[in-house]
């Protein structure tokens, strides 16, 4: 299940948005890529925010 927090992502499949959070020393890739939409259940969770 990926961490809640407060940096946006959608996935790009279904538009679902959620809110995660990340260690400091990931990448937001490395993170949503692990994980599957909490709604479609596909592995295509995208960042949002800008902090890249």
């Amino acid at each position: 299940m990926i961490p809640k927090g407060n940096i946006p992502g959608i996935c790009v499949d279904c538009g679902h948005n959620i809110m995660y959070s990340k260690k400091s020393m990931q990448t937001h890739g490395e993170l949503l890529k692990k994980h599957r939409c909490p709604k479609c259940g596909n592995f295509a969770l995208k960042t949002l925010s800008k902090d890249v």
